[in-house]
């Protein structure tokens, strides 16, 4: 009885992920599967402004690298937090 108990409150057991990207305009809130998720749809965002901006400029070649560069040394009015919660039955 008991481990069926507990294989049962772990069905019901949810991760969210969410970010948040604030900058001088606006706060961004995104829902996503998962932290990997969340940093994957920032690291799309740092590339497609790399891309247009720094034409000609090497990007950092690592992930977390690159998205650190944009919120550090690009601007220091923009930032971003990614938060995961786990439910409890």
């Amino acid at each position: 009885m008991t481990i069926a108990a507990e294989v049962k409150a772990s069905v019901w057991m949810l991760r969210i992920t969410w970010g948040i990207s604030r900058d001088r305009q606006r706060t961004k809130v995104e829902v996503f599967r998962s932290y990997d998720g969340a940093m994957a749809a920032l690291h799309a965002f740092v590339t497609e402004w790399w891309n247009r901006e720094m034409k000609g400029r090497e990007m950092p070649s690592g992930r977390n690298e690159a998205i650190e560069w944009y919120f550090d040394k690009k601007c220091g009015d923009e930032d971003y937090e990614i938060t995961e919660y786990v439910t409890r039955p």
